[in-house]
């Protein structure tokens, strides 16, 4: 509607879809974490829903129903410990591919070891 210039009232602001979706003070407290999101272009494609996202599995390590605040704080803080122990140079997640196995490959290279 909005690119149609139908949209019967005015655009809203900021604030106002904060405060729609969640209280200020949350607000406030998380939106630093999607600062840190730039440097993760796998969650990028995800939060965009891209054709080629990974899923919900091979992102998060785990599905649910809905996704909060304390989950993304988590993934990045594992994904900033994951950094740490590679050394100075970027992950395959900072360059572009995924940074770890898909579900299905972790259970081919496992099932392998076993036999």
């Amino acid at each position: 509607m909005d690119k149609n210039r139908t949209w019967p009232i005015a655009k809203a602001t900021k604030k106002e879809i904060v405060t729609v979706f969640v209280s200020s003070s949350a607000w406030y407290e998380n939106y630093s974490n999607f600062d840190k999101i730039v440097d993760f272009p796998t969650m990028q494609s995800w939060l965009v829903e891209d054709e080629d996202s990974p899923s919900d599995l091979d992102l998060w390590g785990f599905e649910s129903y809905h996704y909060t605040f304390l989950d993304l704080k988590k993934w990045l803080k594992e994904k900033k410990e994951k950094r740490k122990g590679k050394g100075k140079g970027k992950s395959k997640e900072e360059k572009g591919g995924r940074d770890e196995k898909s579900h299905e490959e972790k259970e081919k290279s496992s099932s392998k070891k076993h036999k």
